[in-house]
């Protein structure tokens, strides 16, 4: 078996392919919806409830943070499923992260070559920030920033072919769908990565032709088409004025000085921080005569470039998340891969000991997992299969570690199989887990029994209550109606009402039930008000 895998490396290639299915998609519902996936869902929501497909609204109030073309995505998923559970509206940000990973590997196959390709592709799915936490969140930045790279890899393919004309009219399509998503940041990747572009290949006239006009008027015609509608409902002025201020806001301008110093030490650790454990691979790229041969590289040296000019805005910008800056993480992971694949063999004291390192730790998870049923929260949370599910778990890692110990040349490859082991290990107990200890899963429980007991009667939301959005969602999916937010003055009898302090109001007032929502774990009541008394 060990020649036929060291002879058949594909084979290896298709198992991680295959274990990242159950890895990304595993429990991808279970957890109640938390950080902004409340945003994306609640906004789909309304505009289905309000069959308006073109205002963004929260709790029936304008909301112009983002444009709507990933709400359209949720929409069409909403729709055609008749499901909005929790899974549904974090479809659309993993079954892009596969097709993500997937670009990645042809890209590197096909201007580096096949080893590369697959071993970016596996960096990708299983560094540490998209393994335990991104990958988890229906989140709109790994869609959105597959297709800022596939504009990056149309403008190197397009520009070695001399098309400009595909450059310009393709790169800019995929720039008007980021800006119906995400707003100005599609602009700032689309100008900086042409002018890095043409620069490097001291072709910059090519920026005042024909053909970019063209691909900029069809920018125009896809956005301006849309805030021409918006315009007939809303102010579309008013609009592109909040995007400005959502793009701008965590710039150095709007932050203290100290703020932005510390920030531009932190950066380029907390990258590090956030890619492991394949940001360590970085001691390969300082190998004399590695950079001068990656520079040589047509397509690396793009790489570098492409992410030395986007990262400046990044790395100024005090509170930039690593999700923002996805669309890069691929071509920094080419440019590491190629130089572990140059190197590996120059540095084999310091790789066998990571890799013993490794050997030892895998080889023990695969001994320990079998402790996790006799361990006392088990007794609480409830897992099926728990033994049947300890068992694939313990023979996956002890497989994968000694084939890991055994076959030398692919322990990148049975590295990434180990990590995707141990993301189903993870979706399989750690989520469960994590589920029954949070209050995420009281606060959706008190907000669905709110909706229940209002459901055929008006309720509305009094002006300054705290309330989260995902407690809105699930309120308005289990009403199949839109809470709005209303000021006290307009109270009446025959409605009920959602308020933190109902006393306030000087009015006599019966509850029917209290619960938690996770904005400052407010406490609120459903209530309805009795009659003013004359």
């Amino acid at each position: 078996m060990l020649a036929h895998l060291q002879k058949n490396e594909k084979i290896l290639f298709i198992v991680a392919a295959i274990l990242a299915i159950p890895a990304f998609f595993y429990n991808l519902g279970l957890m109640p919806l938390g950080a902004d996936e409340p945003i994306r869902s609640l906004v789909a929501l309304e505009m289905i409830l309000s069959d308006n497909y073109i205002v963004p609204t929260i709790n029936g109030q304008l909301y112009t943070n983002k444009p709507p073309l990933y709400n359209w995505v949720l929409i069409l998923l909403f729709k055609a499923t008749g499901n909005y559970s929790e899974f549904m509206v974090r479809l659309p940000s993993a079954l892009p992260l596969l097709f993500f990973a997937y670009t990645i590997y042809k890209v590197g196959k096909q201007y580096v070559n096949k080893n590369v390709g697959v071993f970016a592709a596996l960096m990708f799915l299983t560094n540490g920030r998209m393994l335990i936490y991104s990958s988890l969140l229906g989140h709109i930045d790994i869609f959105y920033s597959w297709l800022v790279f596939i504009s990056f890899i149309m403008m190197f393919k397009y520009s070695k072919k001399e098309q400009y004309w595909q450059l310009f009219v393709f790169t800019y399509l995929i720039t008007a769908a980021g800006f119906l998503m995400k707003g100005l940041p599609s602009l700032v990747f689309q100008g900086f990565s042409l002018l890095t572009l043409f620069i490097y290949q001291k072709k910059f006239k090519k920026l005042f032709t024909i053909q970019h006009l063209v691909g900029g008027l069809v920018f125009l015609l896809l956005v301006g088409g849309y805030f021409y509608l918006y315009n007939q409902q809303e102010s579309a002025t008013d609009f592109l004025n909040r995007l400005w201020f959502e793009s701008n806001k965590r710039t150095v301008i709007k932050r203290a000085w100290y703020e932005s110093i510390a920030h531009l030490f932190m950066f380029p650790l907390n990258q590090i921080y956030h890619l492991l454990p394949w940001s360590l691979l970085v001691v390969f790229f300082f190998k004399k005569g590695t950079r001068k041969q990656i520079w040589q590289h047509d397509f690396l040296k793009f790489a570098l470039l492409i992410v030395g000019a986007n990262i400046i805005v990044y790395w100024l910008s005090p509170r930039t998340h690593p999700r923002y800056i996805f669309m890069l993480y691929p071509l920094l992971f080419i440019v590491v891969a190629y130089a572990y694949q140059l190197n590996r063999k120059h540095f084999t004291k310091l790789a066998d000991a990571m890799d013993w390192v490794l050997i030892v730790l895998f080889g023990l998870g695969g001994v320990g997992v079998w402790y996790l049923p006799f361990n006392e929260i088990f007794q609480a949370v409830v897992i099926p299969y728990l033994y049947i599910k300890v068992a694939l778990i313990s023979v996956l890692l002890l497989v994968a570690t000694y084939l890991f110990w055994k076959l030398k040349a692919q322990r990148l490859v049975l590295f990434a199989i180990l990590l995707l082991t141990f993301r189903i290990a993870f979706d399989f107990f750690a989520l469960p887990i994590r589920n029954y200890e949070s209050e995420y899963k009281d606060y959706k429980a008190g907000a669905i029994k709110a909706g229940q007991i209002s459901k055929g009667h008006n309720l509305y939301l009094i002006q300054g209550a705290h309330f989260s959005y995902e407690s809105a969602y699930y309120v308005n999916l289990e009403r199949n109606d839109i809470l709005t937010i209303v000021p006290p003055k307009t109270i009446n009898p025959d409605s009920y009402y959602l308020v933190e302090n109902p006393t306030k109001y000087n009015r006599e007032y019966e509850v029917f039930h209290t619960f938690f929502t996770r904005v400052e774990h407010t406490q609120l009541k459903l209530v309805k008000f009795a009659p003013l008394k004359p």
